[in-house]
């Protein structure tokens, strides 16, 4: 996710959008597993159209940090997937890949907040958090690969599970009826 700061004001600007560098390491896991557990590629081979190798090179080495794959040396070298892909959430990759996702810095560290007390955005925010994490987490590296491979099908019975939170913004016309009563 991006995230910039002005010293200047102390201000913060926090972006829902992920980087490139999510991109690539989406990328590289979806090629692994289509390659299937146990067989290594080298890096240079999934360098496709414009991708930067150092820059590939560095997210492959994130993803070896977060225990997702296997980098071996050496002249029959390359990387692998660590664990069968059922068993790796698009939310494990995204994280090696940008680190813990918050929405907002407060959400973390609400005490940092001068305005925490009086905040009236800060469950929603978190709600809405909580349910783009607990999406992300259902959704297994093998789920997304078979998405991919056909796009056009409905996706897998199962994929997504339904939030452990509801909604506190989107309600049912049962709930919006109680609010004007």
């Amino acid at each position: 996710m991006v995230y910039s700061s002005s010293l200047k004001d102390e201000t913060f600007l926090y972006l829902m959008k992920f980087t490139k560098r999510t991109d690539y390491a989406l990328r590289v896991m979806e090629a692994l597993a289509k390659l299937g557990t146990g067989n290594s590629i080298p890096v240079k081979d999934l360098c496709s159209k414009g991708m930067a190798l150092k820059f590939l090179q560095s997210v492959v080495s994130d993803l070896s940090r977060a225990g997702l794959i296997i980098a071996k040396s050496g002249p029959k070298g390359g990387i692998e997937l660590a664990r069968e892909p059922f068993l790796i959430t698009v939310l494990d990759i995204i994280e090696a890949a940008e680190g813990p996702l918050n929405i907002m810095q407060c959400l973390d560290h609400p005490q940092s907040c001068s305005g925490h007390c009086e905040c009236s955005i800060m469950k929603i925010l978190f709600n809405a958090q909580d349910a783009f994490k607990e999406r992300l987490k259902n959704s297994s590296l093998q789920l997304m690969v078979q998405a991919r491979i056909d796009p056009f099908n409905r996706v897998p019975e199962g994929h997504f599970q339904k939030p452990a939170h509801p909604c506190p913004v989107i309600k049912t016309s049962a709930e919006k009826s109680k609010i004007f009563l």
